[in-house]
Formats: C-alpha cells, sequence, structure tokens
C-alpha cells in the first residue's frame, strides 16, 4: 500500500501524463489559449493598434462666406439708407404752395429717399405740401408709412398735405388700408389749389 501522500497526487495517471491528455474532451480549455473577443457595439479603445482614426473635422465658414441674396438691398457702409432704385422728383414751388412730382415705384429702396425730400426745411414751412403720383404705379407698406409720416408733421405743424394724380393701383392700396379716409386726394393739382 502506497504512502497517503501518493494518492493526493493531481493532475498525474500512471507513467507521469498530464490528465488534459489522458482524458481529452472532459477539461474545459485553458483560459490562456483563447482569444479576446471585442463586443460588436463596442468602439475600440484609441490605444488598440486597429482602432479606426477619427474623422477629421471640417471647419465653419467665417463671416465672409455669407454672402447676402441678390434679392437683398445692399446697405453702404457708410450711410444708414439702403442702395439701389432711386426715385425721380422734380419740385414746384409757388408763393403758398409746393408741387412735388415723383416718378417710379415707391417702395422700401425709394420711400426713405422721398421722406427726405419731402421734409427739408423749403418742404416743411411751405403751407400747402402736393405730392404729384401721376408717374406712380405702385407702392407698398413702407409708402404707406411715409404718407402718414408726412400728414402727421404737417398736421401737427398746421400745415396741409394733399395726394394728386393717384393711379387705379395704389389708390386700391390706400382704399384697403382705409387711408382715403386720413389722407386728402384729388385728381389733379389744380384742383388742390382751387379749395386753398
Amino acid at each position: 500500500m502506497g504512502h497517503p501522500l501518493d494518492r493526493r497526487r493531481k493532475g498525474r495517471v500512471g507513467g507521469g501524463q498530464d490528465l488534459m491528455t489522458a482524458y481529452p474532451g472532459r477539461f474545459p480549455e485553458r483560459h490562456q489559449d483563447k482569444k479576446p473577443t471585442r463586443s460588436p457595439g463596442r468602439a475600440a479603445h484609441p490605444s488598440a493598434p486597429d482602432a479606426e482614426e477619427p474623422l477629421p473635422m471640417t471647419p465653419s465658414p467665417g463671416p465672409e462666406a455669407h454672402q447676402p441674396s441678390d434679392g437683398a438691398p445692399q446697405v453702404d457702409a457708410n450711410s444708414l439708407l439702403p442702395t439701389g432704385p432711386t426715385l425721380a422728383l422734380s419740385s414746384h414751388c409757388g408763393p403758398r404752395h409746393a408741387v412735388v412730382a415723383v416718378d417710379g415705384p415707391i417702395d422700401y429702396h425709394t420711400a426713405p429717399q422721398l421722406l427726405g425730400h419731402l421734409t427739408t426745411t423749403e418742404m416743411r414751412n411751405v403751407p400747402l405740401l402736393i405730392l404729384d403720383l401721376t408717374h406712380v404705379d405702385f407702392c407698398d407698406s413702407s409708402a404707406l408709412g411715409a404718407f402718414v409720416d408726412i400728414h402727421r408733421r404737417r398736421s401737427d405743424a398746421g400745415h396741409r398735405f394733399a395726394l394728386t394724380g393717384v393711379q387705379p393701383e395704389v389708390r386700391r392700396i390706400l382704399e384697403l388700408t382705409r387711408l382715403t379716409s386720413v389722407l386728402s386726394l384729388h385728381e389733379t393739382v389744380k384742383d388742390v389749389l382751387s379749395e386753398d
């Protein structure tokens, strides 16, 4: 009978064979023989040799890349008024009145020009200011604002303001905005002077 310690020898069979060699398939594979697998949904660590390189960053465009569209008014750096189409204005002054004839559309681009012309010192002091719109076939809200502004200023100063030669399209806009009940409209300059 052998020594009891001989029975406690583990992992050995007769002839010094290893148990895994003698009984294949009964023991699981050693952990160190397995290759580590990567989780499919997990990103690789940056230090790994097969890690994907980050995509290059595209710099955002600077202010110079944002150019104004063709429809936007171009603003002069030395002026607060937008540059663009201009009106043809002609003035005729009488003893107590002044007639300003306008040629061209009155809109966002041209309303400031008209307003500046009608608020000069010469125009402010005349008792009756007549705006001849015979050659104006279009006006927008900027024009209506200019008309109301001139009317208010002259009324506060005790002076008159009248519109003549209003074309059908312009009259329709004045009627839709109910400004025909605020502004003084006449067919001709002669009609206005006959009331003075």
